[in-house]
């Protein structure tokens, strides 16, 4: 995934299977977290909304999995979670690329400072070339 300008990280097969493998235990437990999708986080009204929060809610916790920003920087969390949100936006959004702003304004919410200093500003709208690249690995 990209890293600064002109540098790229792309994740390891290694790294892809555990990232994976993490965000799909954490997937059904967010029932318990629906209550602390901050109040002045504004998702735009689609007929994805309750989708969207779900989505960002389940980037927290994945990304909580993570104790520390070392552990999270030597598995590539950022990187991978980046992937997957745009994955979400092209493949069960109708790629509307105005999603992407959700996902950024959740995570660098201050409520949300955990997360904002593990992945805030690597959260970004992945360009189609680059996306193809990365979903051809």
């Amino acid at each position: 995934m990209e890293e600064g300008h002109n540098k790229y990280i792309y994740n390891s097969f290694n790294e892809y299977i555990s990232n994976h493998g993490t965000f799909k235990n954490i997937q059904g437990e967010i029932g318990t977290y629906d209550e602390s999708f901050p109040y002045n986080v504004r998702i735009e009204e689609t007929d994805y909304k309750q989708s969207i929060i779900n989505d960002c809610l389940r980037l927290k916790l994945y990304l909580l999995k993570f104790a520390t920003k070392e552990a999270c920087e030597k598995m590539n969390c950022c990187a991978y979670i980046n992937y997957l949100l745009n994955y979400y936006i092209r493949n069960y959004y109708k790629s509307q690329k105005s999603i992407i702003k959700n996902y950024t304004s959740y995570m660098n919410d201050d409520s949300n400072h955990d997360i904002k200093e593990l992945c805030g500003s690597k959260i970004n709208d992945i360009d189609d070339n680059r996306y193809e690249k990365i979903y051809n690995i």
